[in-house]
């Protein structure tokens, strides 16, 4: 087979295409392992990372604990409160920790350094403003839903608008999450055929029916604690892989920092003209970096299930609000890292000959196959594998909270006891978990070309996200709004996402080059505009069918009390009272 070489080039263009491009033309062709020389000369082989029988061992002994971690946490729940939230329960600080792994996965542990390598840092904009505005939208949202026993944020939208608006949001999220994930699961299988040359179909029904067993049999408590271990793994694998380039580097990272600036690798985007404009044949602009961190923080704190369900596993607003900074801050901090990481691979291989330099996301297989001892390759491979899971055990337990209680206990079962809730939990996280495999290796049957767009496709389905946080925003901050208001936004931003998808496709197909960004923004911006534009033109609404229901009426009693228990609101999360008394 041959050996697979790629230039760096200079257009703008990053996905894994490159790599799923290579795979799909020659198989796997990779070489063994080489030793570095020291002559800037010397030949550069592309080579899948080594595992010996000491990196499988390991990695057997990891997916043993992780197994023995979900039994442990196996008991006989009474209640869903134990199964869905850990009984509310669950140490701020753990569920921080688990709410950072959520953000990251197989795709960006290999993709954040490989924009880094061929683009510079630029887009490292985004985790700086994502800290700042993760912290003020918990501050919009997160309290409503602390005010009664809620389980999902489509309760919410069911208090401030209807039935229709919370079965119709609660839908869209779920089939938008699970052809999200199954293209991302698919996505971090092709990572490990590239670097460990595993198959396919094995690595998905490995991670999944893994992660389906662990979360099936512990439920939240099982999914934060596994994901504190696997915490524990991505650090060490990260801090390695940093200390590894460091040490490299002639000068250490000060020397990494003024090649890039020197090199006009540090921030080139924003050094042109360009990058301020609002045109959406620009790979990377300012003002669609910005919209994009607000659509999607905004997302994060009003709608994602992933997300709110781990802050309502802590027992109070206030410990929800120490686990938003802890794991808001974490989270930024590594993908910083692994930006870091980026420049360091970029300064390594600088010294190459252009026409020897890996492609982006083959630069990172490529380093620590050659740089990384033995048996510290394994560990790399343990952390991506720790990263894939982190993101399946999170959908599967969401997906299985957001039908319990939305759909079959308000559509089906009304009546339905804590035990038979607590059976159709079970068995829909096993159904998730099935079907987001399926959704995976039916994008892997599909043609050839589905693999080069597969990061494409994921991000399709998180831009149809993005359309229901001008939902939740217009239920909270306006006391205009009704229920139809909220639908027909709701119906133009899917209708607008879909269309932007056509669009974007065509000019792709034209030669053109898009920022794919601009299809999240667009259908962010529609949804919202509408939603607020027709509010306006209808009466405010009596602040007495609002109390507790909006920014403007918080602490205001009225009729809608009895759409909330005070008495949970002041027992379970005393916090919450003073919170809204200061506002």
């Amino acid at each position: 087979m041959p050996v697979i070489y790629q230039e760096v080039s200079r257009d703008h263009g990053f996905c894994l295409s490159k790599l799923f491009e290579g795979i799909r033309k020659y198989g796997v062709a990779f070489s063994p392992p080489v030793t570095r020389k020291s002559s800037c000369s010397r030949s550069l082989i592309l080579a899948t990372i080594g595992l010996t029988s000491l990196d499988y061992v390991a990695l057997l002994v990891y997916l043993a604990i992780v197994l023995l971690i979900g039994a442990s946490c196996y008991r006989r729940e009474t209640d869903t409160e134990s199964f869905l939230l850990g009984g509310r329960r669950l140490p701020w600080w753990a569920v921080g920790v688990s709410y950072t792994v959520t953000f990251l996965s197989a795709i960006s542990l290999v993709g954040v350094p490989g924009e880094a390598y061929k683009n510079g840092v630029t887009a490292a904009l985004w985790p700086l403003l994502g800290l700042c505005f993760s912290i003020a939208f918990f501050f919009i949202f997160i309290r409503f839903y602390f005010q009664g026993p809620l389980f999902t944020p489509f309760e919410y939208l069911e208090r401030r608008f209807g039935s229709k608006c919370r079965g119709g949001t609660a839908a869209i999220y779920c089939l938008a999450r699970l052809l999200y994930l199954g293209t991302v699961l698919f996505a971090a299988a092709k990572v490990f055929q590239g670097m460990v040359n595993w198959p396919l179909m094995m690595t998905i029904l490995l991670i999944g029916t893994i992660t389906m067993i662990y979360t099936t049999l512990g439920g939240m408590r099982a999914v934060v604690w596994i994901d504190m271990m696997q915490f524990v793994v991505l650090i060490g694998a990260l801090a390695t892989v940093v200390y590894t380039a460091v040490t490299i580097a002639p000068g250490g990272i000060v020397d990494v920092l003024r090649f890039a600036r020197d090199t006009d690798h540090l921030f080139p985007d924003a050094t042109q003209p360009e990058f301020y404009s609002l045109s959406p044949f620009v790979r990377l602009t300012l003002w669609t970096l910005i919209l994009r961190a607000v659509g999607d923080h905004l997302f994060y704190k009003s709608a994602d299930q992933i997300l709110i369900q781990r802050m309502l596993s802590t027992s109070s607003y206030q410990h929800a609000f120490r686990c938003t900074v802890l794991g808001s801050a974490l989270a930024a901090c590594m993908v910083l890292s692994l930006y870091f990481v980026g420049l360091c691979i970029y300064r390594f291989y600088a010294d190459f000959p252009v026409e020897q330099r890996p492609a982006p996301d083959l630069a990172l297989f490529l380093f620590i196959s050659n740089q990384l001892p033995a048996p510290l390759p394994g560990l790399v491979v343990a952390a991506v594998l720790a990263a894939a899971m982190s993101t399946i055990d999170s959908a599967v337990n969401s997906l299985s909270t957001v039908v319990t209680k939305d759909f079959y206990l308000r559509f089906w079962r009304p009546d339905a006891t804590e035990a038979a809730q607590i059976r159709v939990s079970k068995r829909l996280t096993v159904f998730w978990g099935v079907a987001i495999m399926g959704v995976a290796l039916m994008v892997s049957s599909l043609t050839e070309g589905a693999a080069g767009t597969v990061l494409e496709s994921a991000g399709i389905w998180m831009s149809l996200l993005l359309v229901l946080a001008p939902v939740f925003l217009l239920g909270v901050t306006s006391r205009r709004a009704r229920q139809w208001h909220a639908i027909a936004a709701l119906t133009v931003g899917v209708m607008t996402v879909f269309c932007m998808i056509t669009w974007y496709y065509v000019m792709k197909g034209r030669g053109l080059e898009v920022g794919f960004h601009v299809v999240a923004v667009t259908g962010f911006l529609m949804t919202t505009g509408c939603g607020f534009t027709m509010s306006r033109l209808t009466p405010k609404l009596p602040p007495a069918d609002l109390a507790d229901l909006t920014l403007w009426t918080l602490g205001h009693r009225g009729s809608s009390d009895s759409r909330i228990n005070p008495a949970i609101t002041t027992e379970h999360h005393p916090t919450l009272t003073n919170a809204s008394a200061n506002d």
